[in-house]
């Protein structure tokens, strides 16, 4: 299903200008769901990849 919210652009835009300023950061883009149902509960594997990204740059303990 397409995102009605937000063009995908709009997010690869974001992660170009993230990247040209050297800030760390990753994208993810779905295939499939409306705009943010990825993120939904914390069983969803995209949460899982959020923590451990945390971690990793010790923003979380």
């Amino acid at each position: 299903m397409k995102d009605k919210s937000v063009p995908v652009e709009h997010a690869q835009l974001y992660a170009a200008a993230l990247q040209q300023n050297n800030i760390p950061h990753e994208l993810h883009l779905c295939q499939h769901g409306d705009h943010d149902t990825v993120l939904i509960g914390t069983e969803h594997p995209w949460f899982a990849d959020l923590v451990f990204w945390l971690k990793e740059r010790k923003f979380v303990p």
